[in-house]
């Protein structure tokens, strides 16, 4: 027994795991697959998730898929759903194209986009109009490193307008990071220059107004940087961003010795609540000996003004562990779900567990701190790229969250879907329940070649 937790392999790919401590259980179905089965050698990280909101049962996981660890070549993987992540049909967009950085989201409609960047650093976009089963043709659109997209869902008059920014010091257009498509992603306008200070390891994240948000780290990674754009919703107008710093209670780190060498520790999650709030939140750096803790900060008037900074994780204050790939996503009922890896002091930070927290009070206090997998060597099967990737990906309902994450479980890199379940008042919280099956996917810091991706 480790941690707690008491695990027992049912087949390939999948376990079934019971905390004594809190009475859980899960399973681990593996998305990365041939015919169901593990690929001995390979390598999957860096998930992306998409939720059909028409139909939850209908999902697509996108991720980095390494044909072989002593490779830098990557496909696009990709696999989807029809039944809320019970099973899932596994390939690849482009068989033998060179991939990597994907981000997958959907439309009020349910239609699919999968953005996917090319070692030129430009992003191809690929849209499925039937759950992820199948793809469309790639369209040209612009791009850069660690691009993100985010769509209009709302009403308004920017409903269905695909957005999308990156890093400006890898893009495909001198001083521009930004581009949109008004046309359901058929195309996409000549890049601008998007939020100002430029960002990178950043979201998108669009209001119930329709106002568009960004939320990343400073290009040279020192604090943090929030904009908005309220006229990239009109089709006749040129976005324009205003933006300003914001303290994040630590600084974007890069992979260190222990922990995901090659890559970075977390991107900056950007998320608005039903209720208007927006929310942020990283694994950074903070003053200190600490090395890294999961950090959120709130503004309850559209970005104007924000919260001082609230430690997410509970471990004590000064531990030398890291909690890394902080991940955040919000449900329509505004409750604010948090997932992380949390490295193990006693393992000398050689082991990682997916770790799990909620608040039900927009941010204000955060319970759980639940341990959702059993204890995992993150150090395992890396690519000649000595990562794991650089982020996972999270959405949130009503009862409950789909997330996809990657892991270790078999050996070596693979990427999985959880199912966070029944998500409980704070005085239920020992009946958590949850499942997951995996898929994976990678993310870095700052690029010099394209074998970096």
């Amino acid at each position: 027994m480790k941690n707690g937790l008491k695990c027992a392999t049912m087949a390939a790919g999948m376990f079934v795991c019971a905390s004594v401590a809190h009475a859980q259980t899960a399973t681990y179905v593996q998305v990365n697959t041939n015919l169901g089965q593990d690929i001995v050698g390979d390598a999957a990280n860096e998930p992306s998730i998409v939720v059909d909101p028409t139909n939850p049962n209908r999902m697509a996981i996108g991720w980095r898929q390494f044909a072989t660890t002593a490779s830098n070549f990557r496909q696009a993987g990709v696999a989807y759903t029809t039944n809320g992540g019970q099973t899932w049909t596994a390939g690849v967009l482009q068989p033998s194209v060179f991939r990597s950085d994907p981000v997958l989201r959907a439309d009020a409609n349910g239609n699919f986009y999968y953005a996917s960047l090319k070692g030129d650093f430009s992003v191809d976009m690929f849209k499925s109009t039937n759950g992820g089963a199948t793809w469309g043709p790639p369209v040209p659109a612009f791009g850069g490193d660690k691009e993100w997209i985010a769509i209009d869902t709302t009403n308004g008059p920017g409903r269905g307008n695909i957005y999308q920014n990156w890093n400006v010091q890898f893009s495909t257009v001198p001083n521009a990071s930004f581009t949109r498509s008004t046309n359901g992603g058929a195309s996409f306008e000549a890049p601008t220059t998007g939020p100002l200070p430029y960002t990178r390891s950043g979201q998108l994240a669009v209001g119930p107004n329709g106002t568009l948000y960004s939320g990343g780290s400073t290009l040279d990674s020192s604090t943090h940087v929030f904009a908005k754009s309220t006229n990239a919703q009109f089709v006749a107008q040129t976005p324009t961003f205003t933006g300003h710093l914001v303290d994040l209670g630590g600084t974007n780190a890069p992979g260190t010795s222990e922990v995901n060498p090659a890559g970075g520790l977390g991107q900056t999650n950007v998320q608005v609540a039903p209720n208007g709030n927006l929310y942020m939140l990283e694994s950074v750096d903070p003053p200190g000996p600490d090395p890294l803790d999961v950090m959120f900060v709130r503004s309850t008037d559209d970005g104007n003004t924000w919260s001082a900074p609230i430690r997410v994780n509970n471990n004590p204050v000064g531990e030398p562990t890291y909690q890394w790939f902080g991940t955040m996503s919000v449900a329509p009922n505004g409750r604010i779900d948090a997932v992380w890896n949390n490295t193990i002091l006693t393992s000398h930070n050689q082991l990682s567990e997916l770790k799990y927290a909620y608040s039900l009070d927009d941010g204000l206090t955060w319970q759980g701190n639940i341990a959702l997998t059993p204890a995992w060597n993150h150090s395992l099967g890396y690519p000649n790229q000595q990562k794991i990737g650089d982020y996972y990906d999270m959405v949130s309902d009503d009862t409950g969250a789909s997330l996809a994450f990657a892991a270790t479980f078999t050996g070596g890199q693979d990427v999985y879907y959880m199912r966070i379940a029944a998500v409980p008042e704070p005085a239920a919280a020992a009946g958590l329940m949850f499942t997951c099956a995996a898929v994976t996917r990678l993310r870095r810091r700052p690029l010099r070649r394209a074998s970096d991706l």
